[in-house]
């Protein structure tokens, strides 16, 4: 991977984004990789589901979700490396892609739920339903 490659080019133009599923984590018991992209005028879409994006406004992030956006944008390099692996500071937060507006953030299962729909959490109902991708293991006492 070089870091002039476009997003389409690394998943191949068959993929759609709106397929982008999240990943079960192979090192996080009960954590997810789920694709996020950062679109025009600060507003995110985060792939929970195949077809199903949550909408929100920077300002109407859930606090955790803003919380591994302002991590990965505190770390100099916050991109995976040449193998496709993240720096080992962000393993259990999240990174950017080579697109600059991509992410994969890792939430825990609980949050995926509550983005899905499955909680009524005052900061989700923010945002608006749409129906429409080898690192270190975890220490133990994860909050997110």
């Amino acid at each position: 991977m070089t870091q002039s490659m476009t997003l389409e080019e690394l998943l191949g133009e068959e993929l759609s984004p709106r397929s982008f599923e999240p990943i079960k984590d192979l090192y996080l018991p009960k954590h997810w990789i789920v694709y996020v992209e950062r679109e025009p005028l600060d507003e995110f879409a985060i792939y929970v589901g195949e077809n199903y994006i949550r909408r929100f406004t920077l300002s109407g992030l859930p606090d955790q979700v803003k919380e591994k956006l302002v991590l990965i944008h505190s770390v100099e390099n916050s991109f995976l490396d040449d193998d496709g692996v993240p720096p080992d500071i962000l393993a259990d937060v999240g990174w950017q892609l080579i697109a600059k507006k991509w992410y994969q953030f890792v939430l825990s299962e609980k949050l995926l739920d509550e983005l899905k729909g499955s909680a009524s959490n005052d900061a989700l109902k923010e945002g608006t339903d749409d129906t429409g991708g080898a690192r270190k293991e975890k220490s133990k006492g994860d909050s997110h």
